[in-house]
């Protein structure tokens, strides 16, 4: 499995009203690569959504899955944004997502849940035919009022088109950038996971595998990956 390296801090701040980008107090991204979760053992890629469980940790959950959108939306690369609440995910609830015809790294997004605790990130990422992705720029993510559009942008620093957006609760987004980073922090003596390292027998591909693995086994229903 090729992994990304992105590395983010521990600690970031999160509006309430709009979302906010994570800082980056390491300088500039270097390579990046692809990146699935095929080693799952439940065999869930970041795309499925096999979550039966209607449960949700927010609050305010309006769960009914219908379809309020902005029928009437002028908004230059918006016109046939409909946000109605497509897209499920067990702790992030019904939501919408658009983006924008005119600029790919612009988004409009509707959540049927307040989250005014955890907060919610979305990754710009490219995906491949296969279901694998990698992401192309850093997380923006929000405290977000349930039935409120927001407006996001998704800066990104590679030249792929962004055709997808991974969307995760705050609290798996270090683990999750800690996966995609995995093989190349191995080959820079940056060890997130002693268990995976030992198991790894000096293998980056090894290592990368186990630590994707817990991701994608300890996280279910807290990520759903989005594509245009």
């Amino acid at each position: 499995m090729k992994t990304i390296i992105i590395i983010l801090s521990l600690f970031f701040y999160m509006a309430c009203d709009g979302p906010q980008r994570t800082r980056n107090p390491y300088g500039n991204i270097a390579s990046q690569d692809s990146f699935n979760f095929s080693d799952n053992p439940n065999n869930q890629s970041p795309g499925d959504n096999n979550s039966d469980d209607s449960s949700d940790d927010n609050s305010n959950d309006d769960s009914s899955g219908d379809n309020n959108d902005d029928s009437n939306n002028t908004t230059t690369g918006f016109e046939d944004c409909s946000l109605s609440y497509k897209y499920y995910e067990r702790q992030i609830g019904y939501f919408g997502l658009c983006q924008s015809t005119k600029d790919e790294t612009r988004f409009k997004l509707k959540m049927a849940n307040t989250d005014t605790s955890v907060g919610t990130c979305f990754v710009p990422i490219h995906i491949l035919s296969n279901n694998t992705s990698f992401n192309l720029g850093i997380a923006e993510c929000v405290h977000n009022e349930g039935n409120k559009v927001y407006e996001m942008t998704l800066a990104k620093n590679r030249s792929e088109p962004t055709n997808g957006v991974m969307v995760l609760k705050y609290s798996t987004l270090n683990n999750y950038m800690a996966c995609m980073s995995a093989k190349s922090h191995f080959m820079n003596n940056i060890i997130y996971d002693t268990q995976c390292y030992y198991n790894s027998q000096g293998n980056p591909n090894t290592y990368a595998n186990c630590l994707c693995s817990k991701f994608a086994s300890n996280y279910q229903g807290s990520y759903l990956q989005i594509k245009f």
